[in-house]
């Protein structure tokens, strides 16, 4: 990248940065004490059997016992000290659902009124839904010219005699299985949608050339290798309609809220607590 300014932080400003920091993260940890105390308080403790489920889950991503030991080791813990976090973090998790998240509703009233006065964040531009078979060859580190030009011609080869087999009606979503070198072969070679400017200029002038559903393109050359592009779906530039984003709106106008009232709440909390530091807590 370039173009972008350079910013030194030395002296008096870099002390203030670090002052900065240490208050952000001890707020943090006040924060997280506070949580856990007054979930104790609430008898909102994680109990044995949660705990115990958490840890043999963790150890069910290692090949072993010693294995497990050795990455507790390497940070400075021990199957104790994990207990005690996991019972921490459970019982925060606990206070959070209880106090906030359980009383936090969204109504379709709500999303609906805030969908209306914001519709321009819901705008999107034309796209096409493509799926794609790719061949390449990978380049011999040698790098001589003659080996790479029998790749490429190779890897163009390929493509042609896949694209005699869809002429022919075969599957293009077995093909792509078992022919594209792009992992999205796994998928049948569905790329999802792509926007002008988000893909190689070669590439997307080939898929906004397809008309109707079910269209497939010719063999098309980009640096990623050879082609064959299949319309999937059309979607028009414009407002996206509410019944098609209503629940994902619903879920982030609640994850909005959520994290609001978690403020609040975290705030009260320390407005009835003693807090006792040499460090001043970052304020907000």
């Amino acid at each position: 990248m370039t173009g972008g300014r350079k910013f030194d932080v030395k002296g008096d400003n870099a002390d203030k940065l670090k002052q900065a920091m240490q208050r952000q993260a001890l707020k943090k940890l006040v924060d997280l004490e506070l949580l856990y105390q007054e979930a104790q308080a609430k008898n909102l403790v994680a109990d044995d059997k949660k705990v115990d489920e958490m840890i043999t889950d963790i150890k069910t991503k290692f090949p072993d016992a010693g294995a497990f030991e050795e990455i507790l080791t390497k940070n400075g813990s021990s199957e104790a000290e994990l207990r005690e976090d996991i019972r921490t973090n459970l019982s925060i998790e606990n206070i959070m659902y209880k106090e906030i998240s359980s009383k936090v509703e969204i109504s379709d009233k709500d999303a609906k009124d805030f969908y209306q006065k914001n519709k321009e964040k819901f705008n999107l531009p034309e796209a096409v839904r493509v799926s794609h078979i790719l061949t390449r060859d990978i380049k011999e580190k040698s790098g001589e010219a003659k080996e790479s030009a029998k790749q490429e011609e190779s890897a163009e080869q390929k493509i042609k005699d896949i694209k005699k087999r869809l002429d022919k009606g075969e599957d293009f979503t077995e093909l792509a299985r078992a022919n594209s070198a792009c992992p999205s072969g796994k998928k049948g070679g569905d790329l999802g949608y792509i926007e002008h400017g988000k893909t190689v200029p070669e590439f997307e002038k080939a898929a906004f050339a397809l008309k109707k559903i079910g269209d497939i393109s010719p063999i098309v050359k980009t640096s990623f290798g050879y082609h064959i592009i299949k319309l999937a779906d059309k979607r028009p530039a414009g407002i996206v309609p509410y019944d098609e984003i209503k629940e994902e709106l619903k879920g982030n106008l609640k994850k909005q809220k959520i994290n609001e009232k978690s403020d609040e709440y975290i705030k009260k909390l320390h407005e009835k607590a003693k807090i006792e530091s040499e460090i001043e807590l970052a304020t907000k």
